[in-house]
């Protein structure tokens, strides 16, 4: 077998290149979680090498070190055929057009302007082609470059794209703007590494993705600390924690029903980092030059290191019956809540509304929250009102924060919300409530937002679920049922509520 591989720049692989995605594999359905986790990758990085408080000049980027995103396999000639790898090049791409209006819009200094139309397009005889030259992407891809609000998908992959575009404006650190944007570009550009492999033949190609994928898979990190975990247990109890550890992760996995293709990580890896997070990180990174991981950071896809290096220490795990108890009382006990708020968030459920309401706008952080506040031996009664205090607790926050069109993720609060998730956890109701209470008065914006509330570019993608908030409630006041679920579910067949316009009014409609 002949191939040919090398590893390049983003600048290298986007440049002047000419892509298109085989029929096997052709839709882009990169998440929400996958685009955060990205651009979480990025910050953490580059951050580790600028210095906001003295930098010169963007040439510095040039000793900046190396962030590496893995292989892409191809095929073909002038125009490569995407085996593997369109996933991560499509949301680099959109990442790219993004951060080519941004600069366009807020850099002054012509000279700080990094180009990057021809890593986005090319032009010949004033006609545009698209690097990556889907036929059923393109208008998609001309509305995110001209900023098109008009815009209306036609197909799966358009719609993800246009919604994982908004996902990059929403979550893209305010850090990384102004001043350390150039900066950011040039390293983007210059110091993102991919691994290009090129064969002659789709069949070589299928087989290299096969062999990757399949017969080369290795141990994810919930394997690995599974296989830790269970070799400090008494070896007489071992086939039960291992029994138990797989109940849980199965019952994760199977309430887990959507698509996986193009996931970052597995659904057990997810699970877990959450877990960890929740309940063990007590530090997170600063954001100076140089600074180092810290907890928060450790426990995240690669949390098995962080567990064989802490488990005594930080984790209280000393004895062999701590590792079991660790997996027979608290993994279950976080499972059920795991569970419970996947389950409320995919279904309005009397009580729970607000953890339904969240779920909506895409506020995962509630469960890790939630995780955290409740101990392994609280009664039903006493989880049951942390999971809503908590769901409150991210409604109220977000929805002050939207009003005052602020970004409601948890890169851009995260600071604010894991101090928070520290003290509340495993408290009693009455501390709880006291942290979010004072958490909501720490903010920088109040409720008063709502008097200069209005309908543009940011609070569009909201109004929906704000409108279907209010028309749910006066529904249930006059004695009828909520019909929240069908007015802001736009893939619901038949369903016609949406946003209509009089004025500076807005409301629900039906067509």
């Amino acid at each position: 077998m002949q191939k040919i591989d090398k590893t390049d720049t983003l600048k290298t692989i986007l440049s002047g290149r000419k892509y298109t995605v085989d029929y096997f594999q052709r839709e882009y359905r990169w998440g929400q979680k996958q685009i955060e986790q990205m651009l979480a990758d990025f910050q953490s990085t580059f951050e580790e090498f600028y210095d906001p408080d003295n930098h010169d000049t963007p040439e510095e980027v040039m000793n900046y070190g190396f962030y590496y995103m893995g292989c892409i396999i191809c095929t073909g000639g002038s125009v490569k055929k995407i085996i593997d790898g369109q996933q991560r090049l499509t949301s680099l791409t959109l990442l790219i057009i993004y951060l080519n209006n941004l600069q366009k819009e807020t850099v002054k200094d012509e000279d700080l302007l990094v180009p990057l139309d021809d890593m986005i397009y090319s032009k010949a005889f004033s006609k545009k082609s698209f690097n990556i030259d889907v036929a059923d992407r393109g208008t998609c891809m001309q509305a995110l470059l001209q900023k098109d609000e008009n815009y209306v998908p036609v197909n799966e992959s358009s719609q993800n794209m246009l919604d994982r575009y908004q996902d990059i404006e929403d979550i893209f650190p305010d850090e990384l703007k102004g001043e350390a944007l150039p900066y950011f570009i040039n390293w983007l550009i210059e110091k993102v590494l991919l691994l290009e492999i090129d064969t002659p033949s789709d069949d070589e190609a299928h087989t290299i993705f096969l062999t990757m994928n399949d017969r080369g898979l290795s141990l994810n990190s919930a394997e690995m600390m599974k296989a830790y975990i269970i070799q400090q247990v008494a070896e007489a109890d071992r086939i039960e924690v291992n029994r138990k550890w797989q109940d849980n992760i199965n019952r994760i996995k199977n309430a887990s029903s959507y698509d996986t293709s193009g996931m970052v990580n597995t659904q057990d890896v997810e699970f877990i980092s959450i877990w960890l997070r929740a309940k063990y990180a007590n530090s997170m990174r600063d954001t100076k030059r140089g600074a180092k991981d810290e907890d928060y950071e450790l426990l995240g896809d690669k949390f098995h290191t962080e567990v064989r290096n802490n488990a005594r220490t930080a984790m209280g795990l000393v004895k062999p019956k701590d590792y079991k108890e660790f997996v027979l009382t608290e993994m279950t006990r976080v499972t059920d809540i795991y569970l419970r708020m996947k389950g409320y968030g995919s279904k309005l459920t009397p009580g729970y509304e607000e953890v339904f309401y969240n779920a909506n706008r895409d506020l995962t952080y509630q469960t890790m929250l939630a995780i955290a506040a409740i101990k392994n031996d609280d009664t039903d009664d006493i989880v049951q009102k942390k999971i809503q205090m908590t769901a409150k607790f991210v409604d109220d926050f977000a929805t002050i924060r939207i009003l005052n069109f602020k970004k409601v993720n948890w890169n851009t609060n995260k600071y604010l919300l894991f101090h928070a998730m520290q003290d509340i956890r495993n408290e009693d109701c009455k501390t709880i409530g006291m942290v979010y209470v004072r958490t909501l008065r720490r903010m920088d914006v109040t409720v008063e937002g709502i008097t200069r509330f209005s309908l543009n570019r940011f609070s569009g993608r909201y109004m929906l679920h704000i409108l279907a908030r209010f028309t749910s409630y006066v529904n249930v006041l006059m004695g009828n049922p909520s019909h929240f679920e069908e007015y802001v579910d736009r893939k619901r067949q038949g369903n016609t509520y949406d946003i209509e316009h009089i004025g500076p009014m807005s409301r629900i409609s039906t067509n």
